[in-house]
């Protein structure tokens, strides 16, 4: 249903976040896989956007497109994130961010998280998802990074081999030591970051 009213109630519903389009288009804008992703939010989207920041539901930019992420950018009057995503200077997949659309998120106070999808990550390993990890933090900034693994929205055999359910973590994050990352940023990557996030954007 085309209706904004219905916003109201999914609030109430404790929805506390809402992304406008999935991976093609809709009524709101188009998604990161529509032929189409030119075209950016739709009037219906802006309006969408406004009124999910007025009853502090926070905007997730993760399914947009190009032009759809960039609309929310200009529009958005508060903190939005993206959370379950990859780097574009990494790996080239449509679903990543670009270098540009990390530093936006960051500009207006958002995070990113780091999913676990080996064709975003560009290869079926744990050390592919570090080296996206180091990009991310090297970009936006120790501040703004956490995880985003969508564990809940794919399948094992969509995700990194061996980094396929939450029990890998203490794992993953041993390995992200070794590699050199620092323990004070992998505390806030891991749950410090995502958890100042939410407690100063949701009533």
């Amino acid at each position: 249903r085309e209706d904004l009213e219905l916003l109201s109630k999914l609030k109430k519903m404790g929805v506390v976040s809402m992304s406008p389009t999935w991976n093609i288009s809709n009524a709101l804008g188009a998604g990161a896989y529509d032929e189409k992703s030119n075209t950016g939010l739709t009037e219906l989207g802006r309006k969408f956007v406004g009124v999910c920041e007025e009853k502090n539901i926070i905007i997730d930019a993760v399914h947009a497109s190009r032009k759809t992420f960039e609309d929310i950018a200009k529009i958005s009057k508060k903190p939005f994130i993206v959370s379950h995503t990859a780097c574009y200077s990494v790996n080239k997949h449509r679903r990543n961010l670009t270098d540009k659309q990390i530093r936006a998120v960051v500009t207006s106070g958002g995070i990113i998280g780091l999913c676990f999808i080996k064709n975003f990550l560009g290869k079926n390993s744990i050390d592919a998802a570090i080296a996206h990890l180091k990009h991310l933090v090297n970009i936006a900034g120790e501040d703004y990074v956490a995880i985003g693994s969508d564990f809940d929205g794919m399948s094992k055999e969509d995700l990194v081999k061996g980094l396929d359910d939450v029990s890998k973590m203490p794992m993953f994050f041993s390995r992200c030591k070794t590699a050199g990352i620092q323990e004070r940023i992998l505390e806030k990557v891991s749950f410090k970051n995502a958890f100042r996030f939410f407690k100063e954007n949701l009533d």
